[in-house]
């Protein structure tokens, strides 16, 4: 009889406390930067040679001395001011739980997706926020609707090797031919150009390129020609 007092009255303790939950007021997403410098006026080269500006941005950020990263393409640190923005939108996440996420989530999603469309000045509806680059490039690659079995798409050795296994997931996919190619080295401008010249050339079923403007060996491409 205890037993059942005890799980009752926790029971009861439990549906208060979500009750209270549910009508309370959801913490409103701080789109406010919190302590950012103010950027300086000016043409970029000055802004780009402001060291008391690049000293306060540096000072946003707490990262070991004990190293200097040049790999920030791999592994980009957040900024003191998004962590704590990070935890704290973590934490309310935690704490609304399921009420949250199938009730209030996808109406602070459309929030930031418009905010995001401002900035960049596009539609909402031509906005997708993904997890980093990589991911997007692998929905782009996969969800291409314009290719039909006996098509061919084109990459070359250089390029990422994650946006490679997308070109070859494709084959499987798709019923496509996958063509990979060699760029020349050294790599000159011309060799470049001409190998990829060669390659489209044949395969005249071409209708997907991956074409990457800087590979991870600090090749630049040249991507307009």
């Amino acid at each position: 009889m205890q037993l059942i007092k005890t799980i009752s009255a926790d029971r009861r303790s439990m549906l208060k406390g979500l009750a209270a939950a549910a009508v309370a007021p959801l913490a409103a997403p701080a789109f406010a930067a919190e302590g950012l410098p103010a950027q300086p006026a000016g043409p970029a080269a000055a802004v780009a040679t402001d060291k008391a500006y690049w000293a306060a941005v540096k000072g946003l950020y707490s990262v070991t001395p004990d190293v200097v990263n040049l790999e920030n393409g791999y592994w980009g640190i957040m900024a003191e001011p998004v962590r704590r923005e990070f935890i704290r939108q973590s934490d309310m996440v935690n704490y609304q739980n399921t009420y949250y996420a199938r009730l209030r989530a996808g109406t602070d999603f459309e929030a930031v997706r418009a905010k995001v469309a401002e900035a960049v000045d596009a539609a909402p509806d031509e906005i997708a926020l993904t997890r980093g680059a990589t991911e997007a490039l692998q929905l782009l690659i996969g969800g291409y609707n314009r290719l039909k079995r006996g098509d061919s798409v084109l990459y070359a050795d250089l390029d990422y090797d994650s946006m490679q296994y997308a070109m070859n997931a494709l084959k499987a996919r798709r019923g496509v031919d996958v063509v990979k190619f060699d760029v020349p080295e050294p790599a000159t401008r011309q060799a470049v150009l001409d190998a990829y010249a060669r390659a489209i050339e044949a395969n005249p079923k071409t209708r997907l390129l991956l074409l990457t403007d800087t590979v991870e060996k600090g090749l630049e491409e040249p991507s307009e020609q």
